[in-house]
C-alpha cells in the first residue's frame, strides 16, 4: 500500500490505508494565544503504534 498526501486548505495528512501517520497543520482554526507557528500530530507508525 501506498502512501497519500492530503490537503484540506489547513492541514497537510499523510495517510497509509485507513491510518493517518502524520497531520501537519499549517492554518490553525483555533485562537492562538502561545506558539503561533504550524504543528504536527499525531506520529504513527505503519503498524499503528503513536
Amino acid at each position: 500500500m501506498t502512501l497519500q498526501l492530503d490537503d484540506d486548505g489547513t492541514a497537510l495528512s499523510i495517510t497509509k490505508g485507513d491510518l493517518e501517520i502524520l497531520r501537519y497543520v499549517y492554518r490553525p482554526d483555533n485562537d492562538q494565544f502561545e506558539s503561533p507557528g504550524p504543528t504536527s500530530s499525531p506520529c504513527a507508525t505503519s503498524p499503528g503504534t503513536r
